[in-house]
């Protein structure tokens, strides 16, 4: 599935749907960094970033990567404690080198 196939159908339930949290405070992305699933992170990536474009005034996309599960990690710091590379430069592109700074997980 890509983006294009649901853009017609985004609602406040697919948003919702993006920050639910199951029992150990995990995010749907929050949990595919957990298992090591890139496409699946990437679809939950794409969707944010699109969401936030077409719904400005949903604060999705830092909602969703600000996160912190159980263990106080959020997906970006939990893809870099795990190894995971490729989301964890994801994450660097996606939030760029001067807001990074502020970051206050990463401190």
């Amino acid at each position: 599935m890509k983006i294009d196939d649901i853009k017609g159908n985004l609602s406040s339930k697919v948003v919702k749907m993006l920050q639910i949290q199951n029992n150990k405070g995990m995010t749907p992305l929050v949990s595919s960094v957990d298992h090591g699933n890139y496409d699946i992170f990437r679809f939950l990536v794409n969707l944010s970033v699109h969401i936030q474009k077409t719904l400005p005034n949903h604060p999705v996309l830092s909602k969703t990567i600000d996160v912190k599960d159980e263990r106080q990690e959020t997906a970006m710091i939990k893809a870099v404690r795990l190894g995971r590379l490729q989301m964890a430069y994801t994450f660097l592109h996606m939030i760029g080198p001067t807001e990074m700074v502020g970051y206050q997980s990463v401190t």
